[in-house]
């Protein structure tokens, strides 16, 4: 749902395209999935060869989008990560905050980029550190913030930024990204979804709690990923609702 404050995105000028999407969610709420279901919406790609091709007469309709096998799609797409969608779609880009951190950590212990973005492979310890692989990413990530600059991990990415840039961010986690999207023009979108079990002491880390202060209505978007049930009918639905909204479907 569009937040009742305004239609218009947070930090977007008039009549300027949205080339930034941020993602709030806790663990397990599905980020990585609606990152690939954006990227795959909002692709002529998908439309021009995909949909035309299954139905002709109207490859834009939700309708029609809706009689694909998305539980077939998404398994297919469970080996991809958001940063390969692009090659694929030619749409936005995944990026993370986390993916300077994330090549730190893989070079200290030998996972791989992949591994270390899968939730149950981050339970597993690092034998020689003995830790596991979410802790040593919480630790290090927080400890740099900490003890560098809180800024470090935006400006390592948005480095990386420029003109021609669209970007789905997956992991916002804490206020200064969350101001850092906006400022760019970008929208912030919750996701709501079913909370995993997890040890205490991960779930009060500061990564998993750094936007718990804000309402629904300082989001741009907030979506309902609590029903896993219906054959991603729904989210589906409500992504392709709110690419409208930002204008980013033709329809």
């Amino acid at each position: 749902m569009m937040k009742e404050s305004s239609k218009k995105i947070s930090g977007q000028s008039e009549d300027s395209e949205i080339r930034l999407i941020g993602l709030y969610g806790k663990i397990g709420s599905g980020k990585d999935t609606v990152c690939k279901i954006i990227q795959t919406l909002s692709s002529n790609i998908f439309y021009n060869k995909v949909m035309t091709h299954l139905f002709p007469d109207n490859p834009r309709s939700i309708d029609n989008i809706l009689k694909l096998d998305w539980i077939k799609f998404m398994k297919w797409k469970e080996k991809s990560q958001p940063e390969d969608m692009y090659t694929e779609f030619g749409s936005f880009e995944g990026r993370r905050f986390s993916g300077a951190l994330k090549g730190m950590v893989s070079n200290l212990t030998g996972a791989s980029f992949r591994e270390l973005n899968d939730n149950e492979f981050k339970k597993l310890k690092d034998d020689t550190l003995d830790k596991t692989y979410r802790e040593l990413l919480q630790t290090i990530g927080e400890s740099l913030r900490q003890d560098v600059d809180e800024d470090i991990w935006i400006k390592s990415l948005f480095r990386q930024f420029d003109e021609g840039s669209k970007w789905v961010i997956v992991d916002l986690r804490h206020q200064n990204e969350y101001e850092a999207v906006i400022e760019r023009g970008g929208a912030v979108v919750k996701i709501k979804g079913i909370e995993k079990e997890n040890p205490n002491k991960i779930k009060s880390h500061i990564s998993e709690t750094g936007l718990d202060h804000l309402e629904d209505h300082e989001f741009d978007y907030v979506l309902d990923n609590t029903n896993r049930e219906d054959k991603y009918q729904s989210i589906v639905t409500q992504i392709y609702e709110m690419l409208k909204e930002f204008n980013l479907i033709e329809v």
